[in-house]
């Protein structure tokens, strides 16, 4: 079973975009903490099987191996990974603003932050144009 939060494993331009993503949180004090980046089959399975991933979701997508598109993150506080409501809030703003689609089903579970979907052109190259200086203010 393979489940990991190495961000080195993320393909390489989101793994980049992570440490960016990041980094933009630490300097607003924000302390987040990867706690996951890709798994296999078998992980995701059991995720189901314990309901933290919808019961159909037996296949990893963007978190798959060979994607390396998707990672989680919690707050970096003992005894208050999900229990921040703001922190996952500006999290949210701050990956948007760097090219990350985000998703936060609820606080009990780890917020999922992907490389986004269906954006068009000019979406796109907006958020090339955002990455690039978020990349310059660090």
């Amino acid at each position: 079973m393979r489940h990991s939060r190495d961000i080195d494993d993320l393909r390489a331009d989101v793994a980049a975009n992570c440490r960016t993503l990041i980094a933009l949180a630490e300097r607003e004090g924000l302390h987040a903490l990867v706690t996951e980046t890709v798994r296999d089959g078998e992980y995701q399975k059991m995720l189901a099987k314990k309901g933290y991933a919808a019961a159909g979701a037996v296949t990893p997508s963007f978190h798959a191996d060979h994607a390396g598109l998707a990672f989680d993150i919690c707050k970096n506080e003992k005894d208050h990974a999900y229990d921040d409501p703001a922190f996952f809030a500006r999290m949210g703003e701050l990956g948007k603003k760097v090219g990350f689609s985000w998703r936060l089903a609820e606080l009990s579970r780890p917020a999922a932050f992907s490389v986004g979907r269906g954006r068009n052109v000019h979406e796109r190259d907006g958020a090339r144009a955002a990455l690039s200086a978020a990349h310059a203010a660090i």
